[in-house]
C-alpha cells in the first residue's frame, strides 16, 4: 500500500546530470559541502540498493546460453535466474550443488548456480535458454539515462538525498526521503506484479506442459 509523503515537488530531469544539479540544490545548505563527485558517489549506492530489493518485469532478460560439457559462465548484468529450459524447451529444475554433483549419467536433467557459472547435469554440449533478472544499467557520463530514471525519477531523487543525508548526519531528512524513496520502490513493485498479472490469473493444473506446445 502507498503512503502520500509531503516533502516538496520532484523536479524535472532527463539526464543523470540533471539528477545531480537537483540534488545539489535541494541539499544546498551552508556548510555542507555537496559535491558532484559525491553525489555520483550516491547515485551508484542508490543503484546497489535497487538491485538487492528490486524484482520487476523490466529486470527479466531471455538468452540463448550455450553450454560446454554442461557449464557456461553467466550473462553479463545476471542478478537471479527465473528459469532454465533444455534444447527441448522442457524446463530444468534447481538443485543444490550436492545434488548436481551426484547426478548420474542419464539420470534426471537438473541444474544449479556455482560460482559466477551456470551448472547442468548431466554434463552435455547444448544450448539452454536462460529466463533471469539483470541488473540495471548504471547511470554513467556517457549513459545519461535508463529506464529507471525515465519512468520513476523519484526513486532515483529520493534514494539519492537518502544517501547523502546519511552522509552528512542528517537524521529528519534521512528518515524523511528513506520513507519516501522506500514507498516509491513500493509502488514500482506493486506496479510490476499488475503489469506482468493485469487480468484474471489462471489456475494451474497437474498436466505438466513442454513451453511452446499447443494443446
Amino acid at each position: 500500500m502507498s503512503v502520500a509523503i509531503s516533502i516538496g515537488e520532484i523536479p524535472a530531469f532527463a539526464t543523470r546530470d540533471d539528477l545531480v544539479r537537483e540534488v545539489m540544490d535541494r541539499l544546498d545548505r551552508d556548510g555542507v559541502d555537496v559535491t558532484d563527485t559525491r553525489v555520483r558517489s550516491a547515485i551508484q549506492l542508490v543503484e546497489a540498493e535497487f538491485n538487492r530489493n528490486v524484482r520487476v518485469p523490466q529486470m527479466e532478460a531471455l538468452d540463448s546460453l550455450a553450454l560446454t560439457s554442461g557449464s557456461i559462465s553467466l550473462p553479463s548484468g545476471f542478478i537471479a535466474l527465473r528459469a532454465l529450459y533444455d534444447s527441448a524447451n522442457r524446463i530444468v529444475p534447481a538443485v543444490d550443488p550436492m545434488a548436481l554433483i551426484e547426478t548420474p549419467p542419464g539420470g534426471t536433467k537438473v541444474h544449479c548456480i556455482i560460482g559466477g557459472a551456470l551448472k547442468v547435469a548431466p554434463a552435455a554440449d547444448e544450448t539452454v535458454t536462460c529466463l533471469y533478472y539483470t541488473k540495471l544499467p548504471n547511470l554513467s557520463a556517457d549513459a545519461q539515462s535508463n529506464w529507471l530514471l525515465d519512468t520513476h525519477p523519484d526513486i532515483y531523487f529520493y534514494g539519492t538525498l537518502t544517501q547523502l543525508s546519511d552522509l552528512f548526519a542528517d537524521d529528519d531528512n534521512a528518515a524523511k526521503y528513506r520513507a519516501a524513496f522506500e514507498n516509491a520502490m513500493g509502488q514500482l513493485i506493486d506496479l510490476g506484479h499488475r503489469r506482468r498479472f493485469g487480468g484474471p490469473l489462471m489456475m494451474r493444473s497437474n498436466v505438466v506442459q513442454t513451453r511452446g506446445a499447443t494443446i
